[in-house]
C-alpha cells in the first residue's frame, strides 16, 4: 500500500480529531523512515527547539522556509521523520507557515548526469525569485546542510560546473540578503543522511553509524542537557566576551604559525569580530547563524594577505572531497592552489577561475581546540561541525557587516573599505594543536592570542 492510499484510508476513518503527528507516524513506519530508537525523542525535540528558539529566533506570525537557498542547503528527502518533527515544532512556536524545499539526491544526480549542459547553464528566475520575496514577508530561513561528496563521482566537471555557475549568480542577490547585509533570520542545520554517516563511521552497520552520528549531533548542539536554551544562552555569553576582547583591541593584523601554516592576515580598520552571540536581523532581533556555533568571526582586509596556508581537514564542496588543499597568497591574492585535484578541476570547482573575488579571502574565524565539537575527536565531513571544531578561513565573500557602518553598504563601498565581494564564500579548517596565532597592534605589539590551537588570553 502506497503512502497516498494510507493517508485516505486514515482520513475515512474520520481521523479529525487525531493530531497530525500521528498520521505522519503511519505514513513513516510504512515507508521504515523512523528514527533508529537509541535516539531519545526529548533530544530531537530540544534540537527543534534550539533552531527555532536560538538559531531562528523565531517570531510570533512568522513564516518559516526550510530548505533555502543553494542547492546543498536543500532538505533531503530522507529527512523527513525529523523535518516532520520540526514543522510540527515551529507551530507550536507560533509559525504562520512553514514550506520545505526538498532535495532527492536521484533526481539531482540525473539531471547534472542526463540534462543537456544548455539547461544546466540556466538557473530559472522564480527558483531564486522565491525566496527573494518569501524574504519581503519577513520570513525566516533554515539551511539544511548534509552534504554527501561523492554524490556526483564520475560526472564530468564542466556539467557540475555550469550547473553551480547559473545557481551562484541567480541566487546572489538572497546571498546578500542573508550571508552579507544580514537582513533576513536564518540558521544552518543539519539532519543525519545514510550517506553522511556511513562516510563518517564505515566501520558500522547504517543503522548504528546513523544512531552514532545522531548522538553526536545532539551533543555538539546541546539537545542532550537538561536546560538546552540556558546552556546555549551561557556559551553565547562565553562567546561574547572573546568578541568583545578582539574588538576592544583593534589588531591591525594576525599572524598564523602551523607546520605548513605561515600567514598574515590584515584587518581592516573599524573591523567588527562577530559570533552567534550578537548577530542581528534588519530589524535587530538577535539570531544565531549557525547551529552549532563556536566561533568569533571577522572579514580581513581583502589586499593584506600574505603567505602559506594548509587545510587540516578534508572539504566537502562541490559534490566532492577535496584533500590537502593549500593556498599561497601575494598582497592578498591566492597566487597558487593545490590539492589531490589537478589544478584546473580545483580552480574551477572552487569557483577560482570564473570569480575574480573568490581568491581573496572573506573570512577569519578562531576556534579553540578545547570546542565541545574538537573534544568529540571526530571528522565530521561537514564544514558545519569541522569549522567548529578547528580556526578556519574562507576565500570569497565578506560581510559587509564585518566593518562599523558596513550594513547596507553598496558593494563597491564594502569593497572600498577592504572587505571582499564576492558570490563564492568556502570556509576550509586550518586549525590544530599546532597552531599559534599572534596579534598586532597599530603601535607593533605582538600579543599572544593562541598557543597549541587554544586561546592563552
Amino acid at each position: 500500500m502506497t503512502s497516498v492510499s494510507i493517508l485516505a484510508t486514515v482520513c475515512k476513518k474520520e481521523i479529525s480529531a487525531k493530531p497530525v503527528f500521528a498520521i505522519i507516524a503511519l505514513i513513516d513506519q510504512q515507508n521504515e523512515e523512523r528514527f533508529p530508537v537509541a535516539i531519545p525523542e526529548k533530544w530531537l525535540d530540544s534540537y527543534c527547539d534550539v533552531i527555532l528558539k536560538v538559531g531562528l529566533n523565531l517570531q510570533p506570525g512568522q513564516p518559516i522556509v526550510i530548505g533555502a537557498g543553494p542547492e546543498m542547503f536543500r532538505t533531503p528527502i530522507e529527512s523527513r521523520p525529523f523535518i516532520h518533527r520540526l514543522t510540527q515544532r515551529a507551530y507550536d512556536h507560533g509559525a504562520s507557515e512553514v514550506e520545505v524545499h526538498w532535495f532527492d539526491p536521484v533526481i539531482a544526480r540525473l539531471h547534472k548526469e542526463r540534462g543537456s549542459v544548455e539547461r544546466l547553464a540556466e538557473y530559472d528566475e522564480w527558483k531564486a525569485d522565491r525566496f527573494l520575496q518569501a524574504a519581503k514577508k519577513d520570513a525566516a530561513f533554515i539551511m539544511t546542510y548534509a552534504p554527501d561528496p561523492s554524490l556526483y563521482n564520475g560526472i564530468a566537471a564542466e556539467r557540475l560546473d555550469a550547473y553551480r555557475k547559473a545557481e551562484l549568480a541567480a541566487l546572489a542577490p538572497f546571498r546578500r540578503l542573508y550571508h552579507g547585509t544580514m537582513e533576513v533570520s536564518w540558521t544552518v542545520a543539519s539532519v543525519v543522511t545514510t550517506e553522511w554517516a556511513s562516510r563518517v563511521f564505515p566501520e558500522v552497520s547504517v543503522t548504528e553509524a546513523k544512531e552514532k552520528l545522531w548522538g553526536l549531533l545532539l551533543k555538539a548542539v546541546r539537545a542532550d542537557q537538561e536546560d538546552p536554551i540556558a546552556a546555549w544562552e551561557q556559551h553565547l555569553g562565553h562567546l561574547r566576551k572573546r568578541q568583545q576582547y578582539m574588538n576592544d583591541r583593534q589588531f591591525k593584523e594576525l599572524r598564523y604559525e602551523a607546520p605548513g601554516t605561515r600567514l598574515t592576515v590584515g584587518l581592516p580598520d573599524k573591523h567588527l569580530w562577530i559570533s552567534g552571540a550578537t548577530t542581528t536581523n534588519g530589524k535587530g532581533i538577535p539570531y544565531s547563524p549557525n547551529v552549532p556555533t563556536e566561533e568569533i568571526f571577522t572579514s580581513p582586509d581583502r589586499s593584506r594577505t600574505s603567505g602559506t596556508v594548509r587545510s587540516t581537514l578534508p572539504l566537502s564542496y562541490g559534490g566532492r572531497l577535496i584533500r590537502d588543499l593549500a593556498f599561497r597568497f601575494e598582497q592578498g591574492k591566492i597566487v597558487e592552489a593545490t590539492a589531490d585535484l589537478p589544478a584546473d578541476e580545483l580552480a574551477s570547482v572552487l569557483g577560482l577561475d570564473h570569480d575574480e573575488g573568490a581568491r581573496y579571502l572573506g573570512e577569519i574565524a578562531l576556534v579553540p581546540q578545547r570546542s565541545p565539537i574538537a573534544e568529540l575527536n571526530t571528522v565530521f565531513y561537514n564544514t558545519l561541525f569541522d569549522e567548529n571544531a578547528s580556526c578556519h578561513l574562507a576565500f570569497g565573500g565578506g560581510f559587509p557587516t564585518a566593518i562599523e557602518g558596513g550594513a547596507g553598504l553598496p558593494s563597491d563601498e564594502v569593497l572600498s573599505r577592504g572587505v571582499n565581494v564576492s558570490a563564492v564564500h568556502v570556509d576550509f579548517m586550518m586549525g590544530s594543536s599546532e597552531l599559534q596565532i599572534d596579534g598586532v597592534t597599530a603601535a607593533g605589539e605582538i600579543v599572544p592570542l593562541f598557543r597549541n590551537g587554544n586561546w592563552v588570553v
